[in-house]
């Protein structure tokens, strides 16, 4: 091998060298600032919402809830939220939701205990109708299409289930109410407009607003 191609094999190594570590120290340094970001933005929500100020929101979210269960004879009533909950090999989210309040009693155990990062895919049918108009309707499990959907209502002893979306203020999905009945039911307009109204004021409580802690009447 000549000396003139053996110095250009050599310079070229180094610039391949000096290339895959610029690329390595790049690919570290955005990983280490999302780490940080991360970091700050988890810090600055819990120096801005304390336990305290989150009991105290969950509590007016708890007693919405309760009455609109006493307003509408139902058996349950829960709030799900829609989370991330990993990656899948291809990078896309994996879509999740968790139930993050119900009212007492209506199933032998809690539902929240089984509700916690649930794939959004398990109510593919369910969900599809619900975030393209608001509410998922059965006034009667069995005739329920979507079998997962019916298979664990009925687990839950329940026979009537309305969901409805709940949306952040910017319009994004957020979760949604669930109102659960231990007989077949049909809600009349009136009765899923309580629902939705409560809504709004049920999303400001989830974002921690205060505003949101008393209604018009001071409730």
């Amino acid at each position: 091998m000549s000396e003139g191609l053996h110095n250009t094999i050599n310079t070229l190594l180094m610039i391949f060298g000096l290339g895959v570590s610029v690329t390595l120290l790049y690919v570290l340094y955005t990983f280490y600032n999302i780490i940080i970001k991360a970091e700050n933005i988890n810090q600055k929500w819990h120096n801005k919402h304390s336990v305290k100020d989150d009991s105290i929101h969950n509590l007016v979210i708890q007693k919405i809830l309760c009455r609109l269960k006493k307003e509408l004879n139902a058996t349950k009533i829960i709030i799900g939220r829609f989370h991330n909950g990993g990656n899948y090999v291809n990078g896309l989210p994996m879509k999740k939701f968790s139930l993050t309040h119900e009212t007492a009693g209506g199933t032998e155990l809690p539902m929240m205990d089984r509700g916690v990062g649930v794939l959004n895919s398990k109510y593919s049918e369910a969900f599809a109708q619900l975030a393209t108009i608001g509410e998922y309707c059965i006034s009667d499990i069995e005739d329920c299409t979507d079998d997962n959907f019916k298979r664990d209502m009925r687990s839950y002893g329940f026979k009537a289930t309305y969901l409805f979306l709940i949306r952040q203020f910017d319009d994004k999905e957020d979760g949604f109410i669930s109102i659960n009945f231990k007989t077949t039911m049909v809600v009349d307009k009136e009765h899923r407009h309580m629902v939705i109204e409560q809504i709004p004021r049920i999303m400001g409580l989830l974002n921690m607003e205060k505003q949101h802690l008393k209604d018009e009447k001071g409730n």
